[in-house]
């Protein structure tokens, strides 16, 4: 590949740099466009007669705050970079944004423009009102390994607008992307801030995206004025482009610039931070940037390099002023280069993750051939010359940065002092504390052994819980396809299951009762006693005259009445009845629901709105249900702890209708296999949460 770089001056020069160049017969022509010309109207005549001349080309541009032709820089010009490809493939689009969707929008972007051989793509953004950070994001989303490159238009400093364009027009919105597809194509990136950090680091302890409201849970406008002088709050934007807040992200330095103070003492900067960051105050470092600039051009001159562009930071331009050219002028001696100065560069990182960049300089370099063309040993190193501006602009910096230190220095000086008041304070405390800590020592001893005590009548209970229960195997042997997912809180559990047959009928029930743990056990014994006497002694086998029998055994058994004061305790409960002379299933619940898959069709049949005990209603009136016992139907019974419980990214509640969902997926496989999916299910959705409730689910299948 080769790239030739023009100032674009007029039609008929355009016209014979073409001729003189061969380039109408090229089919993998890339032109980027770099405009400090901020007319819409001599941009799109300028992107008519490209369309016209070269219509096999593929044009992508931006507005500017200045522009990069093969080291040197220049204002309110427009720059035209023509890269000829052999063996790449160029594919481009233009999409406007006025919803402002920019995850949605990397999403898209990425999906129309990548292929498996896509090795980069060069991305120009709206400057302004676009949220980059979040854009990066959505293309990370699909394609984290994808290398982006270029940046946020500008508009010479004017704040008032900008553009993208291409072939297909003008926008003020949105973004205009190239995507390189290449077997061969060598593609490489450098980035180079050298500001030096100074003072302390500052825990972000309120934001959201690049908003900072608070710094160490001070205002963040208010900690700025502390540590840099009022002046330089009154004329933010401008007086803090000099002084970013740095952070370290996956080994890079990141500096953001700020845009606005607001109301509320907050600020809204060039580019996302993450709450709990640390950040400390920059400044632009001259020998840093000397030093620096030679590393990274000789550590370019060991690459292939055909083509470099440059997308830098406009504020960098600001700082260095007149001396700008000499940190860019070194890469003519490695190849062509052409770019322009950004508000906000677009990087790709050696963690595999592009971000959003400011105060820096990025360079993007691309080579067809695999050939090292520089001199690595040439000692060319650049440097800066100062002029008065510049000369002013470092005394403004050396009074800010005095003032920073002389704050830190006093801020030190007092927390030494105090640090010293305090000593002697805690060495009288400590002799107290000791005594204290003597006495809490010994209560915490008897404490130890009371819990000892308690927690082994805990595990004797559940010793007694567990003999109650039904064993499994047993209840396989008259319903071979069913399984149990029995989940208690705590050592003892509220929740239990209750089986029984009798007269050729089969009981199945998934019981939940009032708290959990110890008082929760004790009415699971109240429970499981009362269903075995209604049923094997009072000979009631309709699963309604059941609810209703053994709602007047609980209130009988916890002396309730009804308009009393007395205990609201009590049970919700399903039950099936499996009558294997009819052929039918019945349906009771109380408060509890059925879930049922009827000839492949979810069914659901909602219990009656009253719980078993709790004198609160003065009647109930318990329904059942009865439909035909079809082999091959599956039914579910369950408490409310799997439904209820927390999880998940967005740490909220499971759901009746997510439980439908799994259970509807899982109507592929046996009833013993989703016992295991379920399992899975509830493990990964709690995480690292604590479970609120016992839980149980019953399913079988006829």
């Amino acid at each position: 590949m080769k790239t030739l770089n023009i100032y674009y001056e007029s039609p008929e020069q355009l016209t014979q740099f073409v001729q003189n160049h061969h380039l109408t017969n090229e089919k993998n022509l890339l032109i980027q466009a770099f405009s400090g010309v901020l007319d819409k109207v001599f941009i799109e005549k300028m992107i008519a007669e490209i369309n016209t001349l070269l219509p096999h080309a593929i044009l992508m541009g931006t507005t500017t705050s200045g522009e990069i032709k093969d080291g040197s820089v220049t204002e309110k010009t427009m720059v035209l970079s023509f890269s000829i490809f052999q063996n790449t493939q160029i594919e481009s689009v233009l999409i406007p944004c006025e919803n402002n969707e920019y995850f949605e929008l990397g999403k898209n972007l990425t999906k129309r423009l990548t292929k498996p051989n896509t090795k980069a793509i060069i991305l120009f953004s709206e400057g302004l009102n676009t949220d980059a950070g979040t854009l990066l994001r959505g293309i990370e989303s699909q394609n984290p390994n994808l290398p982006i490159a270029g940046g946020a238009a500008g508009d010479n400093w004017t704040l008032t607008g900008t553009f993208i364009f291409g072939n297909q027009g003008i926008a003020n919105s949105g973004i205009v992307a190239t995507a390189l597809h290449s077997d061969v194509l060598q593609v490489s990136n450098h980035s180079h801030l050298s500001f030096q950090t100074i003072g302390k680091d500052f825990t972000i302890t309120k934001s959201e995206n690049n908003i900072i409201y608070t710094l160490d849970n001070q205002p963040t406008a208010q900690v700025i004025e502390h540590y840099l002088g009022k002046n330089v709050v009154r004329e933010v934007p401008m007086s803090l482009w000099e002084f970013p807040l740095i952070f370290e992200k996956n080994n890079l330095q990141i500096a953001r610039i700020p845009l606005t103070i607001n109301q509320d003492g907050s600020i809204t900067f060039c580019g996302h931070f993450t709450q709990d960051d640390k950040v400390k105050f920059g400044y632009g470092h001259l020998n840093m940037i000397l030093e620096n600039t030679d590393l990274m051009i000789r550590e370019i001159k060991k690459l292939p390099v055909e083509s470099i562009f440059v997308y830098s930071c406009v504020t960098r331009r600001s700082f260095l002023g007149n001396s700008a050219d000499a940190e860019l002028k070194p890469l003519n001696t490695i190849a062509p280069n052409a770019g322009f100065y950004t508000y906000g560069e677009f990087f790709h990182s050696n963690a595999c993750s592009n971000e959003v960049l400011n105060e820096t300089t990025t360079l993007f370099l691309l080579s067809e051939s695999t050939a090292i063309q520089s001199n690595t040993d040439d000692n060319t190193h650049s440097k800066l010359h100062f002029g008065d501006a510049f000369e002013n602009k470092q005394i403004r910096l050396i009074s800010t940065i005095t003032h920073l230190v002389e704050k830190v220095t006093s801020e030190l000086v007092d927390a030494n002092n105090n640090v010293q008041l305090k000593n002697a304070e805690l060495s009288e405390a400590y002799e107290e504390l000791s005594v204290l800590l003597e006495h809490v020592n010994e209560q915490k001893q008897i404490i130890e052994k009371k819990n000892l005590s308690i927690l082994d009548s805990i595990h004797y209970a559940k010793r007694m819980q567990t003999a109650i229960l039904p064993d499994w195997e047993l209840v396989q042997n008259y319903l071979p396809k069913s399984f149990v997912f029995y989940r208690p809180k705590d050592i003892i559990s509220g929740d239990f299951y209750w089986f029984d047959e009798t007269d050729n009928i089969l009981f199945i029930a998934a019981v939940d009762c009032t708290g959990h743990g110890v008082p929760g056990a004790f009415m699971s014994i109240i429970g499981f006693n009362g269903l075995n006497k209604i049923v094997n002694e009072l000979k009631i086998t309709n699963p309604a005259t059941i609810l209703s029998e053994l709602d007047k055994q609980v209130q009988q058994t916890l002396k309730q009445k009804v308009g009393s004061d007395t205990s609201k305790d009590g049970m919700d409960l399903n039950i099936l009845a499996f009558n294997n002379i009819t052929k039918e299933i019945t349906f009771a619940g109380a408060n509890r629901p059925l879930f049922a898959i009827l000839n492949g069709k979810f069914v659901e049949y909602k219990g009656d709105k009253y719980p078993i005990g709790d004198p609160r209603y003065p009647t109930k009136n318990f329904n059942s249900y009865t439909l035909p016992m079809n082999k091959g139907d599956r039914f579910y019974l369950f408490s409310d702890g799997f439904v209820d419980q927390f999880g998940g990214d967005s740490k909220r509640k499971y759901t009746p209708n997510k439980l439908k969902e799994l259970l509807l997926q899982l109507q592929p496989f046996p009833m013993h296999e989703q016992q295991k999916h379920i399992t899975a299910e509830f493990d990964a959705w709690i995480g690292s949460l604590h479970q609120l409730d016992d839980v149980t689910l019953i399913g079988i299948e006829v």
